[in-house]
């Protein structure tokens, strides 16, 4: 089922009459109501936004524990080049 609201009220004030035409009025006011979109654009736009604003956080912090946990190809080479020369 859509859902609907009305836009002049406030989001809490939820009281809604169905009329003999097949439509939904507030209760309040006595506007139609107008059907809510599922795709909202400005929201899309913000998530995007916060994802790009984020994901560098991220990355950067993978990074620097991928480097923390795994040894260095240098510090390994020296160890095998020394192991190899006992």
């Amino acid at each position: 089922m859509p859902r609907f609201y009305c836009p002049y009220c406030t989001p809490q004030q939820r009281l809604y009459k169905q009329i003999d035409e097949g439509g939904m009025v507030c209760g309040y006011c006595g506007d139609k109501l107008v059907k809510e979109r599922i795709f909202q654009p400005l929201k899309l736009v913000a998530m995007l936004t916060a994802i790009g604003l984020v994901a560098p956080l991220f990355l950067a912090t993978y990074k620097i524990i991928e480097r923390e946990i795994r040894p260095s190809v240098d510090s390994l080479n020296a160890e095998e080049i020394a192991f190899t020369q006992l």
